[in-house]
């Protein structure tokens, strides 16, 4: 399998960070503060789109749908 990471240290380094990780979220769920280790995953954007929704979005009203009434004819 082909690794972004070149050298063998550069393997070896990914591949320890990966399995501290791993440790860390399962360490996190047995002292209950995670319910399950994609709560970190679900959770970790939500506050960086808002902000960026929140500064993009004055001034681009127009940008929102424009919704009509149906009609039947």
């Amino acid at each position: 399998e082909h690794f972004q990471v070149r050298t063998m240290q550069a393997i070896q380094n990914h591949v320890f960070a990966a399995i501290c990780g791993y440790v860390q979220l399962q360490r996190l769920c047995l002292m209950d503060v995670l319910k399950n280790c994609y709560q970190v995953q679900r959770n970790l954007f939500n506050g960086v789109v808002a902000e960026f929704v929140h500064s993009f979005m004055p001034g681009k009203e127009h940008l929102n749908p424009q919704f009509y009434a149906a009609v039947n004819a």
